[in-house]
């Protein structure tokens, strides 16, 4: 065998162990949250599943809403080449706290197809998703609409001292949204 052919079967062999590496990303977002290692809670998996255009999630701290809307979100990015998600929170930290649980299920699966961008306020995938962590402030003006973004809420007390309010949180999917 010439050094040619050698090299050549070691590449076949390395792109054929890559190819069967490389898992495959489930259509079902339940399915995927499973692959996750996730067993989505009933409100979840309705979450997961929703076509509705509004959707506003009432529930209390540590319920997992944060957990549940980033396996959607990085559903969404491996799911539909070209997406742009992007996440709002209260403040540039939260944004990025978010950001970060979407990287770190994405490690957890291996990193499938890769990733051009991976930063703290940025994750772009080699599908050319792209999901960006934004403050709310920025969300406002300057981003142009999103088929799919998320957001969190927060109590804020107003400048007075004396009420309550919550900084208006949204996400989309495919022209709806989700609070």
């Amino acid at each position: 065998m010439s050094k040619h052919e050698s090299r050549l079967k070691k590449l076949e062999a390395s792109r054929t162990s890559n190819a069967t590496s490389e898992m495959s990303v489930p259509c079902d977002p339940i399915a995927f949250a499973r692959l996750l290692g996730l067993e989505p809670d009933p409100w979840q998996g309705d979450l997961l599943t929703s076509t509705d255009e509004r959707v506003i999630l009432n529930c209390c701290r540590q319920s997992g809403k944060t957990t549940i809307v980033s396996v959607l979100a990085l559903h969404h990015a491996l799911i539909h080449p070209k997406s742009l998600v992007l996440i709002f929170s209260p403040s540039e930290r939260q944004s990025k706290e978010f950001l970060k649980k979407i990287q770190d299920y994405y490690g957890e699966l291996g990193s499938p197809g890769g990733s051009i961008a991976n930063s703290a306020s940025t994750l772009e995938l080699t599908n050319r998703s792209r999901i960006v962590a934004l403050p709310s402030s920025e969300g406002r003006f300057g981003a142009s609409a999103p088929r799919h973004s998320c957001s969190s809420t927060k109590p804020r007390r107003s400048t007075r001292g004396s009420t309550s309010r919550c900084f208006p949180c949204l996400a989309s999917l495919a022209g709806g949204s989700f609070s």
